[in-house]
C-alpha cells in the first residue's frame, strides 16, 4: 500500500489551521514515520514504567491473591458445610419419603379389600336404609313418649312440691312435738332421778333396818342360822334360774328377806300351833260349861 501511495503524486491534507490543501506523498510518509517512531518510543517508555510498577505491585497483588484465596477457602468450606448439611437433610427427607412410600404402598394394598368392603356396604345399603327408617320411626315414637314423660314429670314435680309442703308441715309439727316430748322427757328424767334418789335412800334405810333385824334374829335364834343361809341360797338359785342373773358374794335384800323368813317361820308356826291349841281348849271349855 505504501508503494501505491509513493507512486501517487500528491494527496489531500488538512492543515492544523483547518484549511484543505495538497501535499506530496514523500512528505506525508516522512511525517508518518516520525510520528510512528515517537509513538513507539512513548510506548516503550510506558512499558518500562508498567514493568517497574508491576514489580512493585506484585507483592501487594500476591497478598491480595492470598487473602482472596483464604476468603475463597472460607467460602468453599462454608459451601461444603452447606452442601453436607443439604446432603444429610436430603438423606433424612429421602428416608421419610421412603417411609411415606411404604405407608402409601400399605394403603394401596388395602385398596382391593376396601373396594370389596365398599361393594358389601353397597349391597347392605337397602337393609341399612330400612333399619335407619325403623330407627327414625322408633325415635319419633320415643320423642312422643319422651314428651309424655316430660309432662308426667312436670305433674309429678308439682305433686311432689305439694307433698313436700305437706310433709314439711308434718315435720315441723313433729319437730315441735319432739321438742315438747324432749322437755317432758327431761322433766320426767329429773323426776325419776329425784324418785330414784329417794328410793335409793329408802332402800338403803331398809337394808340397814333389815340387816339389823337379821342380826337380831341371828342372835336370838342362832340354831336356825344354817337353815336361814340354806333358804337364802335356794332363793338366790331360783332367782338366777328365773332371771338368768349372776350370783354375788354380798347379800341382797331378797337374800336378807329369805333368811329372815326362814328364821321367823318357826316362830309363826309355833304361834299358830299355840293359837290352835288355845282355840281347842276354849271350845272344850265351852262344851263342858266351865267358862263363866
Amino acid at each position: 500500500m505504501e508503494k501505491e501511495w509513493c507512486r501517487a503524486d500528491a494527496s489531500e491534507e488538512t492543515s492544523r489551521g483547518g484549511s484543505q490543501g495538497r501535499a506530496s506523498m514523500e512528505m506525508f510518509f516522512s511525517s508518518f514515520r516520525a510520528y510512528a517512531k515517537a509513538a513507539a518510543t512513548e510506548t516503550e517508555n510506558r512499558l518500562a514504567r508498567l514493568e517497574t510498577a508491576s514489580k512493585i505491585s506484585f507483592v501487594s497483588v500476591a497478598l491480595c491473591n492470598f487473602s482472596i484465596i483464604l476468603a475463597f477457602d472460607d467460602k468453599r468450606t462454608a459451601l461444603y458445610n452447606r452442601l453436607v448439611a443439604s446432603y444429610h437433610k436430603a438423606k433424612i427427607e429421602r428416608a421419610e419419603m421412603a417411609r411415606e412410600l411404604e405407608d402409601a404402598k400399605a394403603v394401596a394394598a388395602r385398596v382391593p379389600q376396601l373396594e370389596e368392603d365398599l361393594q358389601v356396604a353397597r349391597a347392605q345399603r337397602p337393609e341399612a336404609e330400612k333399619a335407619a327408617k325403623a330407627v327414625a320411626d322408633k325415635a319419633q315414637e320415643t320423642d312422643g313418649e319422651l314428651t309424655r314423660l316430660r309432662r308426667l314429670e312436670a305433674n309429678h314435680v308439682i305433686e311432689l312440691e305439694s307433698v313436700k309442703r305437706v310433709e314439711q308441715e308434718k315435720v315441723d309439727n313433729l319437730s315441735k312435738r319432739l321438742e315438747e316430748v324432749d322437755q317432758q322427757r327431761l322433766k320426767l328424767r329429773q323426776e325419776v332421778t329425784s324418785k330414784s334418789n329417794e328410793l335409793s335412800a329408802t332402800a338403803k334405810r331398809w337394808v340397814g333396818e333389815i340387816s339389823s333385824l337379821d342380826r337380831g334374829l341371828a342372835a336370838a335364834f342362832p340354831e336356825v342360822q344354817a337353815v336361814a343361809l340354806a333358804a337364802a341360797g335356794k332363793a338366790r338359785e331360783a332367782r338366777r334360774q328365773a332371771t338368768g342373773e349372776q350370783s354375788f358374794d354380798c347379800f341382797s335384800m331378797d337374800d336378807y328377806l329369805a333368811s329372815m323368813a326362814a328364821r321367823v317361820e318357826p316362830i309363826t308356826m309355833l304361834g299358830w300351833e299355840l293359837r290352835k291349841a288355845a282355840e281347842e281348849l276354849t271350845k272344850a271349855a265351852l262344851a263342858n260349861g266351865d267358862v263363866d
